[in-house]
């Protein structure tokens, strides 16, 4: 099973998901405001590498248009940016990015946690938005 991490300074967790060796998981980082004139994101996700390998991320729905760099160079890290040069996102809500894992074959049989340790919208218009202002799902 893997077990959630705290998203911080949002207080949100990341769901319980029930996986088995060998199996994939995915899992979602959604968000819920109506959030505007988001034009671009910044998120790191952490995950023990010995456990999970990550397959894929793919944007989530609203985030479709948008542009994605994916940086795994730091093991059990995935930072990816998303951004657009068209216009920003007006009334932002839903699944910003969906993270597919592959469980190890040789994973041991208890929790693993996947901790989200950056989760930055940005506005080209505001700069950053604040985090208070982006309640999570």
């Amino acid at each position: 099973m893997l077990s959630p991490g705290l998203v911080q300074a949002w207080d949100a967790l990341l769901t319980n998901l029930p996986a088995e060796q060998g199996q994939s998981v995915s899992v979602a980082i959604a968000f819920s405001n109506n959030v505007d004139d988001v034009s671009a994101v910044d998120t790191t996700l952490v995950y023990d590498p010995s456990v999970l390998a990550l397959d894929s991320v793919d944007n989530g729905a609203e985030f479709a248009a948008f542009a994605k760099v994916v940086n795994l160079s730091v093991p059990g890290q995935a930072r990816i940016a998303q951004f657009t040069f068209g216009s920003p996102m007006s009334h932002a809500d839903g699944t910003v990015l969906t993270f597919n894992f592959r469980v190890s074959a040789a994973a041991p049989t208890g929790a693993s946690q996947l901790q989200v340790t950056r989760l930055d919208f940005g506005s080209d218009t505001s700069g950053t938005i604040p985090a208070n202002a982006i309640p999570f799902a």
